[in-house]
């Protein structure tokens, strides 16, 4: 016979296994639990106040996307930096604006993120930049907002405010560093999101690729490149970012120049901008 205190730590062991083991599931009953709490009502009336595209949604959008704030907020932390205070009004503008590209997700697509810093403006953060020949400059860069990968995205509130208050100019930080987020889920930055079964890794890879050089070509050439920002040229994990930021807020914009890339991005966040209320089309 095994020694009690064996026995003993067997079975703790295989206790403990037990509850990692479930702890997805339990997790995932809980977010569903969360969900399905009520909404309050001052925080619709703030989201009709303070974001546009709030109501710009239809009705089952709405109710999707009030259940995925109440996940997000209770998975995330909120850190103020830089002095400032986090309030309520703010983690809801935060949580708004990054849930609309969950709302074709049956579940929250950023399970591993915990932590959202906000500075109370555009902040300054590390910079390494590599040259020819192998000289390396290092300094300070002035910054709007920062993702970092499956950890933790950085804001500037102001340009959170900003961002919320115009649901047309096609800027938005918030909507920015998320999509760097879901980039990051297929676990790199190069611009290649976890892709759904019914999108093919070339068909994805051709679309993408021709719309990005069509871009860097114009940027290079000064040939009308203001539908975008020229940032986006950097690399193509920062197309994708601005990309999403215009396929939420003018997606007329970029169906009309893009269609084969307006098509995929509607394929693989589940969504479909163009279906939303929307004043500019329907004032066409």
């Amino acid at each position: 016979m095994q020694p009690l205190h064996s026995i003993l730590f067997l079975l703790a062991v295989a206790l403990v296994c037990a509850w990692i083991w479930t702890a997805p599931g339990r997790r995932a009953r809980r977010r569903q639990r969360i969900g399905a709490a009520p909404f309050p009502p001052t925080w619709v009336t703030l989201l009709e106040d303070r974001l546009p595209l709030y109501s710009h949604l239809p009705t089952a959008e709405r109710q999707h996307l009030q259940m995925r704030i109440l996940q997000l907020l209770e998975s995330w932390q909120f850190v103020g930096c830089n002095g400032l205070a986090v309030t309520d009004d703010m983690r809801l503008l935060v949580a708004a604006q990054a849930g609309v590209l969950t709302l074709g997700h049956q579940s929250d697509p950023w399970p591993e993120l915990r932590e959202v810093l906000l500075y109370p403006d555009v902040f300054l953060s590390p910079h390494r930049l590599e040259h020819a020949g192998g000289v390396v400059e290092e300094g300070l860069r002035e910054l709007e907002g920062e993702s970092w990968s499956g950890e933790r995205v950085v804001l500037a509130w102001t340009e959170v405010e900003d961002g919320a208050a115009d649901p047309h100019d096609g800027v938005n930080v918030v909507i920015h560093e998320f999509a760097h987020q879901l980039d990051a889920l297929s676990g790199g930055t190069g611009g290649l999101p976890v892709l759904p079964p019914g999108v093919a890794l070339e068909t994805w890879t051709t679309a993408w690729s021709a719309a990005f050089e069509r871009f860097c070509r114009a940027v290079e050439k000064r040939h009308d490149p203001v539908w975008l920002d020229p940032a986006a040229s950097e690399n193509a994990g920062e197309f994708l970012a601005y990309v999403t930021e215009v396929f939420i807020e003018c997606p007329w914009e970029l169906e009309a120049r893009e269609p084969a890339v307006y098509r995929l991005l509607v394929q693989v966040l589940g969504i479909d901008p163009l279906a939303w209320r929307c004043p500019q089309t329907e004032a066409a």
